[in-house]
């Protein structure tokens, strides 16, 4: 998940960060995911904050597939549960 960092649009032709404070390492994203108002502005979907957060469409899948919704919520809600997912996925990709 974009929970630190941001697009550069040099190198992927957007341009944005996906949470408000993209050094940190948090739930944010999942958050941010679910209690933002999303719209769609021409490639990238912008809130209505107007905060210069983004998503993608790949971001904005995690809302619509039943199968990752439901581990949205989780993740947005306990972000212990968020941690202990992510390190257990990354020690398996290392």
């Amino acid at each position: 998940a974009h929970t630190v960092g941001r697009c550069h649009i040099h190198f992927s032709g957007f341009d944005g960060p996906w949470t408000t404070d993209q050094y940190k390492f948090d739930n944010a994203f999942y958050v941010d995911l679910l209690n933002k108002r999303w719209s769609f502005n021409g490639n990238v979907f912008k809130n209505s904050l107007n905060d210069e957060t983004i998503m993608l469409r790949a971001d904005m899948a995690l809302l619509f597939d039943s199968s990752m919704s439901t581990w949205t919520e989780v993740f947005a809600s306990d972000q212990l549960v968020w941690f202990s997912a992510f390190t257990e996925s990354w020690t398996k990709l290392s």
